[in-house]
């Protein structure tokens, strides 16, 4: 296990500087502009910290700005990682001039308008839950077809807020099911914000009977919390 997590820390550390690096080398102007960006990178990583790791510590309005904000950077670092390989890659095999990673407002302001981009359809591609139909056949005998819903990894808490939540239980009441299953992951990282906003009173609107079992995400928060919740 100890082993694992260096291993771990490692690659985190290795793709963080390279990340940083490229920043600090793509940024154009002298050094007090490259401090200024990779600092501003930095620093959305300490709020990406404090948002997963110290949350519990505020109170539940301000704990989820820090977390919405910190949330993406992650993601941004990812992409970030990717389109740097990939330029890297492009430069090495002269698709891409070097001098566009190096010192390059324009660049630098092409990797942002990617990232972005990116960031922002994936975000409405999230917001868009599609509905799989599936028809599945049995030699057990029932009364008549049943319609049953499954959701799965609803990770609600400080991302996922009751307004999305009424807003699920409105999609799967309108498929009149006979039964609702959850897949697990319910809970995102804390109960706190379910607990404390009641957000057990908008499951309770859903028209079926319902089955749930505990994903990994129920035991990082607080199992009895979540069981409670249930």
């Amino acid at each position: 296990m100890r082993t694992r997590f260096i291993v771990i820390l490692a690659v985190f550390a290795l793709t963080l500087g390279y990340v940083i690096w490229h920043l600090w080398r793509i940024t154009p102007g002298g050094w007090p502009y490259k401090l200024a960006v990779t600092l501003a990178f930095v620093l959305w990583m300490g709020l990406a910290f404090v948002g997963f790791g110290m949350t519990e510590r505020f109170p539940v309005k301000t704990a989820t700005i820090l977390y919405e904000v910190g949330l993406p950077w992650m993601i941004a670092c990812l992409y970030m990682f990717i389109i740097f390989i990939a330029a890297d890659a492009a430069a090495l095999c002269h698709i891409l001039p070097k001098r566009f990673l190096a010192d390059s407002q324009a660049g630098l302001l092409s990797i942002a308008c990617i990232v972005a981009v990116l960031m922002i359809a994936g975000n409405i591609h999230y917001r868009h839950k599609y509905r799989e139909e599936l028809t599945v056949r049995t030699e057990k005998p029932l009364e008549k077809p049943l319609t049953i819903v499954l959701a799965s990894d609803l990770h609600v808490g400080y991302h996922n807020r009751r307004p999305e939540i009424a807003r699920w239980v409105e999609l799967i009441n309108a498929e009149h099911p006979d039964l609702v299953l959850f897949g697990g992951d319910i809970v995102d990282r804390s109960v706190r914000p379910i607990l404390e906003g009641d957000y057990a009173a908008e499951f309770r609107r859903i028209t079926a009977p319902v089955w749930t079992i505990p994903g990994n995400h129920e035991y990082y928060s607080d199992f009895e919390g979540a069981k409670r919740f249930f």
